[in-house]
């Protein structure tokens, strides 16, 4: 119906890939047609400099292996800057599909059941989530999965963080 943010997203993921820097959005739905300009000054060789930070990889957790060298080929391959979605897509793919992947895991509080929520999992009880958080922010999303971590029935979260300089690389389990 009109052009949204999701699709400028997607054409800019287009552009980076095909290492463009411009691009047209078109839209020949409505009436009028609609249509505006998609720019990006990055280049590939921007989100190809990048380096890896596994220091905190928790190298006994399951799922650990396959996770860190699947990201890691793919980011040598297609870079940083994308959508996090289509590297969340890629990972769930690579390790299965979400039939496999997506898994609801049991919620409580206080030792009481409250419900489901579902998690992207790389192993038995080992759940990943790729963001691409400041490091300013960074301390606070950790603190945060540690408590969240203390509610479900996982063992850790296996956390990639990425940005154009640095891919970080960090287990966290309940405190």
């Amino acid at each position: 119906r009109t052009i949204t943010d999701r699709h400028r997203s997607q054409l800019l993921n287009y552009l980076l890939l095909a290492d463009l820097s411009r691009g047209k959005l078109v839209n020949l739905r409505p009436a009028l047609v609609e249509h505006e300009f998609v720019n990006t000054t990055l280049k590939w060789t921007d989100r190809t400099a990048f380096e890896f930070c596994d220091d905190a990889w928790n190298a006994t957790v399951a799922g650990h292996e396959v996770l860190h060298d699947l990201f890691v080929a793919m980011l040598r391959d297609w870079g940083t800057g994308l959508d996090l979605t289509l590297y969340e897509e890629a990972v769930t793919h690579f390790l299965g599909g979400a039939e496999r992947v997506l898994r609801e895991v049991a919620v409580s509080f206080e030792g009481q059941p409250v419900g489901m929520q579902k998690f992207r999992l790389a192993g038995p009880e080992t759940a990943f989530k790729i963001t691409a958080i400041r490091p300013d922010d960074q301390p606070w999303f950790e603190e945060h999965t540690r408590r969240l971590l203390s509610h479900v029935a996982l063992g850790a979260i296996q956390w990639i963080n990425v940005s154009l300089g640095l891919v970080t690389f960090r287990t966290i389990r309940a405190a």
